[in-house]
């Protein structure tokens, strides 16, 4: 027993720093708590370690939905539509333009740094459904003003401009939504919400709320550090212009507690709930160029 103790007391003169957790010392064993504006940092670092991504994306909204939308979807794929038909007689989808209707879509979405996307459509109201099961595919290092549209898994493809509508799939990423977080710090007030799961996930809840007389401004980003070819320029300028435009009262993010992604987030406006993006099946630096 005597020589124990002294073992005990020779370890603690040679390393005198060294202490036990107790009352009088709680936080050695108690992790550091998190704010809201460290969250938020957390997140822009941890996207910087990300070279490649995929999920699926659960989306929806309220008004989203315009008649002159489908009309210019249908006629851009004018020869898919003849060939096999627009979808809308087996009653998939049911456009009849009230905006009370609630709007979704469900679509896979792979990317990899700087800006290769490819997205599958999986179902969605925003589109005739024809195209549903369709593939697009972005490769700036090919051609930055087009993107490959593969109808229903065929081996044909089709080639479009970035700048028709279905060129929103472009701005469909992580990359947008900090470039928009970003945004929304520097226009509004941000708060900690109660912890929540989101498929699964343990999350921290970032609030951004902002002020009816307080007009947004545009802050200004250098889009080529974030990767971005200049070609898609215009369709991110418009999504951050659409963030003035909504009017929205506040944006709630999900955060992954142990990864700092982004999982869900939901737009509000006068404090009604208007939108939400979700993100599921979600795995990191799992691709490389031969996958687009």
């Amino acid at each position: 027993m005597k020589t124990i103790i002294n073992y005990i007391l020779v370890f603690f003169f040679f390393f005198p720093n060294i202490s036990l957790a107790s009352k009088e010392n709680p936080q050695a064993s108690t992790p550091q708590k998190l704010n809201a504006e460290k969250i938020y940092k957390n997140v822009l670092q941890a996207y910087k370690n990300i070279k490649s991504y995929s999920y699926t994306n659960y989306q929806g909204g309220y008004d989203w939905f315009v008649k002159k939308a489908l009309e210019r979807a249908k006629s851009n794929y004018a020869p898919l539509i003849s060939r096999y038909g627009n979808g809308y007689e087996n009653g998939s989808n049911n456009h009849n333009n009230q905006s009370s209707e609630f709007k979704k879509g469900i679509y896979g979405y792979k990317f990899l740094k700087p800006f290769n996307i490819q997205m599958a459509l999986v179902e969605s109201d925003y589109v005739p459904s024809i195209l549903n099961n369709s593939v697009l595919t972005y490769r700036p290092d090919k051609n930055p003003k087009t993107f490959k549209f593969y109808p229903r898994a065929s081996s044909f493809s089709l080639t479009r401009s970035i700048y028709e509508e279905s060129g929103n799939f472009l701005t469909m990423n992580w990359t947008v939504d900090l470039l928009m977080m970003q945004l929304q710090h520097e226009n509004g007030t941000l708060r900690l919400a109660e912890k929540e799961k989101v498929d699964g996930r343990d999350c921290y809840v970032l609030e951004f709320s902002f002020k009816k007389d307080r007009e947004p401004f545009i802050i200004k980003q250098n889009l080529k550090s974030h990767g971005i070819p200049i070609d898609i320029n215009p369709q991110i300028c418009i999504s951050l212009f659409d963030f003035i435009k909504k009017k929205l009262s506040k944006v709630k993010y999900w955060i992954d507690n142990n990864k700092f992604i982004i999982v869900k987030i939901e737009e509000y406006i006068d404090d009604k709930f208007y939108s939400s993006k979700e993100y599921r099946n979600i795995k990191i630096n799992n691709l490389s160029l031969e996958d687009f």
